[in-house]
């Protein structure tokens, strides 16, 4: 039983990341991805740049030469621009790692954390109107997402 909802667990977390169950003939390089008609429409096609994913207004950065941390505070100030108000970021263990690695030399950072349920504390970075919580997710990778 236990192994069972720890199988469920996984496929959600994978499915709410790359899931797509209403765009078929994506590639795995683009938010089309895999098609999967018995799956959710996760947070891979809220990017936008795809098939009938392109009319949802969001928001994609090509970050170039800014670390993790700037790329973040760039995209909150975009969704921002546009009328929204992140507060999360929801990235992989191994993109979390790389943040906190990268931000190591910043004591602040590393001992700022929020409770996001009793029990559970994140770390959080400033943006130029709050906070973003970093909430990392474990399983395959999958590029950051800001909410």
């Amino acid at each position: 039983m236990a192994n069972g909802m720890v199988k469920l667990a996984t496929d959600i977390q994978y499915t709410l990341f790359t899931g797509n169950a209403t765009n078929s003939g994506g590639l795995a390089g683009n938010e089309g991805g895999a098609y999967n008609t018995v799956a959710f429409d996760g947070f891979r096609g809220v990017l936008g740049s795809y098939g009938s994913f392109s009319a949802n207004g969001a928001i994609q950065a090509d970050v170039s030469s800014l670390n993790i941390l700037e790329s973040l505070q760039f995209v909150a100030a975009k969704a921002a621009n546009n009328g929204g108000m992140p507060s999360a970021v929801y990235m992989s263990m191994n993109s979390k790692q790389a943040l906190d690695t990268e931000q190591q030399g910043n004591q602040r950072y590393m001992g700022d954390t929020t409770d996001i349920i009793p029990g559970v504390r994140c770390n959080s970075v400033m943006w130029a109107n709050g906070n973003l919580v970093i909430i990392p997710v474990p399983g395959k990778p999958f590029c950051p997402v800001v909410a």
